[in-house]
């Protein structure tokens, strides 16, 4: 149930979960991309969780936008995904800023995480790697991310679809 954990010669049997985590760099600016596969068909518990993931990754991105404080967005990301099923938690930081630095480590989540009582403001030309993934208690962790660049507007996608 482990986001990060270190490879071993297990077998990925049918109805596992794999977590993979991608980060592409280009002249040191970074972009991080976060996707739950499944071998076979996931169970009902996994499709539901996933569901959720993806519907708070989209309402977060949706809400951030200048002055919107890194605390009240990753509540809105913990909401929907409390909200979508009780045995479903999101019991990390929602985000943290990324962008120029040293490969083959982007995050710069020093700097500043959307989470719990972080009251600073979200600002343009920010950039956040937004990890929307939640662990199911006694079965795994599933995850979806984006990258996105903070506007006038509100958040950008940093890299196509």
């Amino acid at each position: 149930a482990l986001g990060h954990t270190t490879w071993s010669r297990q077998t990925i049997e049918a109805g596992n979960t794999v977590f993979l985590e991608t980060l592409r760099c280009i002249n040191h600016y970074h972009a991080t991309l976060i996707r739950g596969v499944h071998r076979g068909e996931p169970l009902e518990r996994m499709a539901r969780a996933t569901e959720a993931v993806a519907s708070a990754l989209e309402e977060t991105i949706v809400f951030m936008r200048p002055d919107v404080t890194a605390h009240d967005a990753h509540e809105v990301c913990r909401r929907v995904i409390a909200e979508a099923d009780r045995w479903v938690t999101l019991d990390h930081r929602t985000a943290y800023s990324i962008g120029l630095a040293l490969a083959p480590v982007g995050g710069e989540g020093q700097i500043i995480s959307l989470k719990e009582k972080e009251q600073r403001p979200l600002q343009k030309g920010m950039t956040f790697h937004i990890v929307s993934a939640a662990f199911i208690q006694g079965l795994a962790s599933v995850g979806i991310s984006k990258t996105v660049l903070m506007t006038d507007a509100g958040a950008r996608l940093s890299h196509p679809e």
